[in-house]
């Protein structure tokens, strides 16, 4: 553990330096060595961050100070009779046309570095040397057309109408000058944190598109015919990610999404007009649609409904790709219960076993998962504190609790699947004299003694057994 912090540590006084070099965004070499150190996950995951964060700092610094450029003049305007439509044309010119102009170099070097740094990640999985080419620097290219098409039509789209609104009631109240220059002010200070807030979301969204972009393009170029979705889980993760999370890709379908956005005209179009073509390419996705999809074959759930094949699937989403290979990764044949619901049973029979092996993987592998914070409660009270006899062995507190259900996961000697009130699919690692419930959010919601381990196992009617495919 401590080596990782290490290296993360040293990849991010590698991305300081780079930014004092000549291009601000461009990725340095250094990363491949970082990778091999950290692996591709951890680092993965600090580079974005540190891509996404210097680029929100480009767009939400720069429009700050074109803001502040237009109060100038909008104050030396007073003096000489401005009227509200001249200062809110003046607002609108400074933060729309000048403002795309003076990003625009900025955004086409950012994007190009998220493009090679999802390059870069197939690169790490693969050993395979990837070259950046014609194909990429056009899809650079599209993809930046995209973004600056975006951020440059933001104000006139969202909130253009509302300054001009807001500056007409302000002019035509019987304000002195200076009191027509402070409510102005504050006008402005409101739109600039408005527009913090919308480019911190923005810049997220832009570079998972760019990234997953990027990725089916390599697929596509290296030979890899399956991608396997890989959602970060925690709390925060949507029930889509979820749902897709360790499920297999055609990289073939993944590749024609990609071009499909790529060939998106954004010239003589509203920011409106452009993301309804977008979502009917890759529609954004709510917790309150999932639940049709839920126990779906990949197969079905891919024709039925598109945009699945390639994330990101919502605003923010920070899913992405790695690719597939068959011969890694954890197996698992389903062999349903007798008395087992018809929710769960969809699951067993329309996931490949590959795909129930990526999820319980993705458990497996997490460091820790930390226990739900009302569940580990009531269980250490109930299960341990009224009847610490029946465990064998004794916890100091709810912490040591919550490592021993920890322990179980990774240790645990069969592994088996049920939908929770028909609606959270939950994993259940049977072993050490007890069994361990942990859902898709990497949270553990309880943990429960039960003796032998054998008589648990075979007592699980209502459940999808997994059996692993060399046990």
């Amino acid at each position: 553990m401590k080596s990782d912090v290490r290296s993360l540590a040293a990849s991010r006084e590698i991305w300081r330096a780079s930014r004092d070099r000549d291009s601000r965004f461009e990725l340095l070499t250094e990363i491949d060595a970082i990778m091999e150190i950290v692996g591709k996950a951890k680092l993965r995951s600090a580079q974005v961050e540190a891509l996404i964060n210097d680029m929100y700092l480009v767009l939400a610094n720069t429009r700050e100070e074109h803001l502040k450029a237009a109060y100038r003049e909008i104050l030396n305007g007073l003096q000489g009779g401005m009227d509200a439509s001249q200062a809110a044309e003046l607002i609108r010119l400074k933060l729309g046309d000048e403002y795309a102009i003076a990003v625009n170099k900025p955004v086409y070097e950012w994007s190009k570095s998220v493009y090679k740094l999802g390059q870069q990640e197939i690169k790490a999985q693969t050993g395979i040397r990837i070259g950046y080419g014609i194909e990429d620097e056009q899809a650079v290219k599209l993809l930046h057309e995209n973004n600056i098409f975006y951020i440059g039509q933001y104000y006139d789209s969202q909130r253009g109408d509302i300054m001009q609104r807001d500056l007409g009631r302000l002019f035509a109240e019987s304000l002195s000058q200076r009191e027509l220059a402070d409510k102005i002010a504050e006008a402005i200070d409101l739109d600039n944190k408005l527009g913090k807030h919308y480019f911190q979301g923005f810049v997220r969204h832009a570079a998972g598109r760019v990234r997953n972009v990027s990725h089916a393009v390599t697929y596509e170029r290296i030979g890899v015919e399956y991608a396997e979705v890989v959602a970060i889980l925690d709390a925060a993760t949507t029930e889509i990610c979820q749902e897709m999370n360790g499920r297999l890709i055609p990289v073939k379908r993944m590749r024609e999404t990609a071009e499909q956005i790529l060939n998106i005209d954004t010239e003589g179009k509203t920011p409106d007009e452009v993301t309804e073509e977008l979502k009917a390419i890759v529609p954004f996705w709510n917790d309150k649609e999932t639940g049709r999809i839920k126990g779906m074959s990949t197969e079905e759930l891919l024709t039925e409904n598109a945009g699945l094949d390639l994330p990101p699937y919502h605003w923010g989403c920070r899913t992405t790709t790695v690719a597939y290979f068959e011969e890694e990764g954890e197996s698992y044949q389903a062999e349903v219960g007798t008395e087992c619901d018809e929710e769960t049973e969809n699951y067993a029979n329309n996931l490949t076993d590959r795909e129930i092996g990526n999820k319980i993987q993705a458990i497996r592998e997490m460091e820790r998962l930390g226990y739900r914070k009302e569940d580990l409660a009531s269980d250490w009270e109930k299960h341990y504190v009224k009847d610490p006899d029946k465990w064998g062995q004794s916890f100091k507190d709810e912490k040591d609790y919550a490592a021993y259900a920890n322990s179980v996961i990774k240790e645990a000697e069969h592994v088996a699947m049920h939908m929770w009130n028909k609606a959270e699919l939950q994993f259940d690692f049977i072993g050490k004299g007890c069994y361990v419930v942990a859902n898709g959010k990497m949270e553990i919601v309880g943990m429960y003694p039960q003796g032998s381990t054998e008589r648990l196992w075979e007592q699980r009617k209502n459940w999808v057994r997994l059996r692993g495919k060399n046990g």
